[in-house]
Parts: C-alpha cells; sequence; structure tokens
C-alpha cells in the first residue's frame, strides 16, 4: 500500500495534468437519437498503471482520476447519463466493444491509421506517454537514442500494449523478443538474459514499485518514442456528434491554456 501512495504521487509529478473539472461546453445537438438522460458507457484499462490499476479488492482508478472527473463532468453538463467506468483488460475486445456501439468513449487509445477502425480519435491527445527502457543501473547510459538499441538485446511484455507503431519501429533491426509479463520482462534484465525492457515509463515504474524491485533498476530519463494517447469516441455512438464535437472543442481549449504543458 505504501508503494501504490508513493506511486500515485510520483506520477502526478510527471504526468502532464488534465484539469480536473470540465467547463459547460453547451454543443448543440444535430439530430435527434442524442435525448437528454441518455446512458454514456465509458470504457477504461482496468489494469496498465497508471491508467488503471487492479488490486486484490476490486478495479481503482485513483491514478486515472483527472480524466475521470473530467469525462464525469462533461457528460453531466451535457445533460447525459453516465454508467460507472468500465474496465477492460484487453485493448482488442474493447475496441471491438466501441466499434459496435456497445460502449460509447473509450480512453487511452493509441493511434491507428486506419479510417475503418469504426472508432473516431479526439484531438488533440489528453496525455503523452513516452516509451523508455528498463535497465541495470550500471548500463542505462549506453541508451541516449533510438539507434544505440540495434546494438543490444531487448524484450517487451506481452500484455502491455505498446501500440502498433512502436513495435513495427522496433523491429526494424532491432533484437526484441517478447515475453509474457512484466516480471519475466525484468528477469531477463536482471540475469543478463537481456540489457534492456522496452515498456512505458509510467507503467514500467509502477510494475518495477510492484515487485519491490525500483531500487534495483533504471530508467532512460528520456522517451525513445513521446507516444500520444487518444480518447475516442464510437462511430456508432447515438452520442456521437455531442461526445465528438464536445470533447474535441473541451480538450483543445485545455491545450491553448497550457494546462497540459505543467509538469
Amino acid at each position: 500500500m505504501k508503494n501504490r501512495l508513493f506511486f500515485t504521487a510520483f506520477v502526478a509529478s510527471l504526468m502532464l495534468p488534465i484539469i480536473a473539472s470540465a467547463a459547460p461546453f453547451g454543443e448543440k445537438r444535430s439530430h435527434d437519437i442524442c435525448q437528454d438522460n441518455t446512458e454514456i458507457k465509458i470504457l477504461g484499462y482496468s489494469d496498465y498503471a497508471p491508467f488503471g490499476w487492479k488490486e486484490p479488492e476490486g478495479i481503482d482508478f485513483t491514478l486515472n482520476s483527472n480524466i475521470k472527473t473530467f469525462l464525469k463532468n462533461f457528460v453531466k453538463q451535457n445533460n447525459l447519463t453516465q454508467v460507472d467506468f468500465l474496465p477492460y483488460d484487453d485493448m482488442v475486445q474493447a475496441e471491438a466493444e466501441i466499434r459496435s456501439g456497445k460502449a460509447d468513449v473509450i480512453i487511452g487509445l493509441y493511434y491507428d491509421p486506419n479510417p475503418y477502425t469504426g472508432i473516431q480519435y479526439i484531438y488533440p491527445a489528453y496525455v503523452s506517454n513516452p516509451i523508455s527502457v528498463a535497465m541495470m543501473p550500471s548500463r542505462i547510459t549506453e541508451v541516449t537514442s533510438v539507434s544505440d538499441l540495434k546494438k543490444l538485446k531487448g524484450v517487451y511484455r506481452k500484455d502491455e500494449p505498446l501500440g502498433n507503431f512502436v513495435l513495427q519501429k522496433a523491429k526494424e533491426g532491432f533484437d526484441l523478443v517478447e515475453v509474457d509479463n512484466s516480471y519475466k520482462a525484468f528477469d531477463a534484465i536482471i540475469t543478463g538474459k537481456a540489457d534492456y525492457f522496452l515498456t512505458s515509463k509510467y507503467s514500467g515504474v509502477a510494475e518495477a514499485m510492484k515487485y519491490g524491485i525500483y531500487d534495483r533498476v533504471s530508467f532512460s530519463k528520456q522517451g525513445l518514442w513521446n507516444v500520444q494517447m487518444f480518447v475516442g469516441v464510437s462511430k456508432l455512438s447515438q452520442c456521437r456528434d455531442l461526445l465528438s464535437k464536445g470533447l474535441t472543442k473541451a480538450i483543445d481549449e485545455y491545450k491553448k491554456s497550457g494546462a497540459f504543458d505543467k509538469d
């Protein structure tokens, strides 16, 4: 529990903040399908810290509270009714629910250039998720840029949604192997089976603290790729127009205010 409380404060100092309240954005509805009190279902990671954290007693979204509060206020101020946040473990399944219209909004999407996904990405991105490497402290200075990785052997975890862009780039001339989870990834670098563990810095730090090895490994100070994470709206949502236009305007206003640039 102490580790978790410490990590909550640690991430708060790293992540680009989301303003916890949303000003009223009275976007006019372009059709009568989206009525007052329409239920809005929002999907979020169940176990991908700091975007969601699963504990024995259930699902805890503490570290994702800013974007949650933002969306709650937006839904309320537009006279809609929000169903509780629905956690997901499988990104593929979650995207399928959004594409089919079973859910309206999804948090934590990496950009997919395919225009036929059935998901409308809301610009700008609401947060950056820097992709980093974890290594043994004595070797962390060996990596200062992406090209340095080509001389080394790396691993990445199967259960971490790094995004197709990162995986495609990382496999271009890199010796990179997939392992089942973060435990095996950390074990690989500690035992010398691999030189580095490719991971989101936020998630990697959370996993290291969970296993009590945060002081045994080091993370690159700068992200090798600064990947953006988006809010997505289902193209089959009956409130698609309201949600997409309203959220675009709301997030853009926060970007212009400089709120996303404050560490």
